[in-house]
């Protein structure tokens, strides 16, 4: 992380004392800006932006569905059902930042916080005598799985520092270009419980399984906002950003296991592995929506508002290790899966 920061600054230094890449005749050249200002104001302002998304994750199926009958034997050719995933549900999350417009060439420097939460929980039966298959079950021979639940957590954090320009390209259209860094913190938890029985059906297992993929990193970010004006200060949006990021993942899965018979418990078992690598991965974000804009008070403040719809795809940052049978067997298998946040947006900007 500390090359990382370094990195970082001497990527801006350069940009800061490169004055033979300056533009030779700036008056000429330059379009005219089309940033939103506070004329008589300090040039500050203020972004609180209120999220409702749900999250798309790849690689969290726990159970598989109509897996054969209960006659001891499961065969691949039974498994005709579905696989089973915890559903997304809709959560708050938030994003504030703060701004500066910059009298000189009528650039502007912004600083933002996301943050995002999401708890979701599931539980699933056997169902008209058919039985289920754990998908992650690093156990003992199984007959079949009496009912089975899963808990996903994914916990978000971003900081993004950018330095953007608004030009007119037309006489109702703008574009704003910007670059910047961002730095991530994405946390991703999945619980699995099951509840099952040995092929002779002597035994009732159960099986709690814990499987991570945390990453902490940062890299560089650029992107572009569109605005069409319409009338009466509407305007139509779109944005879009791309990431580079550079981390460290913390893969860690655990599995603990007890069997109980008629007399009490017949064995335990814990396993606990750590896998922690640094990796490359990047991110896309990309939204569209309406928005109004309004000079008040004599030019001494800016209100906007903005209503969209919001993605955000971090892609491979499910590394999620799964271990099928028994641990000591070592059979398992990594994920390298996506994470799509997705949802509403309603944003208030003030200039004051």
């Amino acid at each position: 992380m500390k090359k990382l920061i370094i990195l970082f600054l001497g990527f801006f230094s350069f940009f800061s004392f490169a004055d033979d890449i300056k533009c030779p005749n700036p008056d000429y050249l330059i379009n005219e800006t089309s940033r939103f200002d506070a004329k008589a104001g300090t040039h500050l302002f203020f972004i609180g932006e209120f999220l409702f998304w749900r999250t798309q994750d790849d690689g969290l199926a726990y159970v598989q569905t109509k897996a054969g009958n209960f006659d001891g034997q499961l065969y691949e050719s039974e498994m005709t059902g579905p696989l089973k995933a915890v559903d997304p549900s809709w959560d708050p999350g938030f994003r504030i930042g703060l701004g500066y417009n910059i009298n000189r060439d009528k650039m502007d420097v912004r600083a933002y916080w996301t943050r995002f939460k999401t708890d979701d929980k599931d539980v699933y039966f056997e169902q008209n005598g058919f039985a289920l298959w754990g998908v992650i079950i690093p156990v003992i021979d199984v007959a079949h799985v009496l009912n089975s639940s899963a808990k996903v957590k994914i916990d978000l954090n971003v900081l993004d520092l950018e330095f953007g320009r608004y030009s007119y390209l037309g006489k109702n259209f703008s574009f704003r270009s910007y670059f910047g860094a961002r730095g991530s913190w994405l946390d991703q938890r999945l619980d699995i419980e099951y509840n099952y029985t040995d092929r002779d059906e002597n035994y009732n297992i159960f099986s709690n399984i814990l499987a991570k993929s945390d990453v902490k990193g940062g890299g560089l970010r650029a992107g572009f906002d569109l605005r069409f004006n319409l009338v009466k200060g509407f305007s139509v949006f779109s944005i879009g950003s791309g990431s580079l990021l550079y981390g460290r993942f913390d893969s860690r899965f655990q599995n603990a296991e007890s069997a109980i018979s008629l007399s009490p418990i017949i064995f335990q078992d814990f396993n606990f592995k750590k896998d922690r690598f640094n990796l490359g991965f990047s991110q896309l974000q990309y939204a569209i929506g309406l928005k109004w804009d309004s000079n008040l008070a004599n030019d001494r403040v800016h209100l906007g508002f903005e209503f969209g719809w919001e993605q955000n795809v971090w892609a491979g940052v499910n590394q999620m290790n799964h271990f099928l049978y028994r641990l000591e067997e070592g059979i398992m298998y990594q994920e390298n899966g996506n994470l799509t946040f997705e949802g509403l947006t309603f944003k208030t900007r003030l200039d004051f």
